[in-house]
């Protein structure tokens, strides 16, 4: 994604992470929009064909990526960016979107 590689200096992928926090573009309404949109997709495609075995494959990728974000990833990040991830963290859901984005602290020249 254009956001890790331009704003974090890095990568999604976890042996190329992002050297800077990113919190720009889609990250301001939800911190995983990425994995948002392949669950809306999931369960879209699921009720377009009527598909209860499309519909548990969201479930189960929905619990999969929930239980990976909150046992790896989201401790991974704090420790990496410690308490600019954590002030991100209490402010921006993990999967569904806010309406008004994220003003990180400082943003807006104060």
């Amino acid at each position: 994604m254009k956001r890790f590689v331009h704003d974090g200096h890095g990568t999604p992928a976890p042996w190329d992470p992002p050297q800077r926090f990113v919190v720009s573009g889609p990250f301001r309404f939800v911190r995983n929009p990425m994995l948002s949109s392949v669950i809306l997709m999931i369960l879209a495609e699921a009720m377009a064909l009527n598909s209860p075995l499309l519909l548990g494959w969201a479930l189960v990728f929905f619990l999969l990526n929930t239980v990976y974000f909150i046992f790896v990833e989201e401790p991974g990040l704090e420790r990496r960016f410690g308490e600019e991830h954590l002030r991100y963290k209490a402010a921006v859901p993990r999967w569904v979107p806010v309406l008004r984005p994220y003003e990180p602290p400082g943003a807006n020249g104060c």
